[in-house]
């Protein structure tokens, strides 16, 4: 039987499409945040503060770890030969994403996040 005509091929294909249209609202959400909050400040409105700079490195943050589940997820499901086979479609994608994944950004997500718990608390960012 075709893998696109099993359920066990299926799922996780629908899982996947799902976490990256979600990862892709997620991002189109900071850069609509983005622009409103440097349209307020340059407006004369309060400035761009640092827990909403922290927020939306957070959201953004959060979108690149679905996409990387997803490719993950669909890597898996392909087996080795398609992913690893020279020209498929899925090789780029790992390959893209393993950029995205070894950037400074990508692996201070805790760092982050404890900023930002730390800013919204009223404490200074740095112990």
């Amino acid at each position: 039987m075709p893998r696109h005509l099993h359920r066990d091929f299926q799922l996780p294909l629908g899982v996947a499409l799902g976490m990256i249209d979600t990862a892709e609202a997620a991002v189109l959400y900071v850069g609509e945040r983005y622009i409103e909050y440097c349209r307020r400040g340059a407006s004369g409105g309060p400035p761009f503060s640092l827990e909403e700079d922290l927020r939306l490195h957070a959201v953004a943050s959060h979108a690149g770890r679905l996409a990387w589940d997803a490719a993950d997820l669909l890597a898996r499901k392909a087996g080795s030969t398609a992913a690893t086979k020279k020209g498929q479609r899925i090789q780029r994608y790992l390959r893209d994403l393993l950029t995205y994944r070894s950037h400074h950004e990508s692996t201070q997500f805790e760092a982050h996040a404890t900023m930002l718990g730390r800013v919204r608390f009223g404490l200074p960012m740095w112990e």
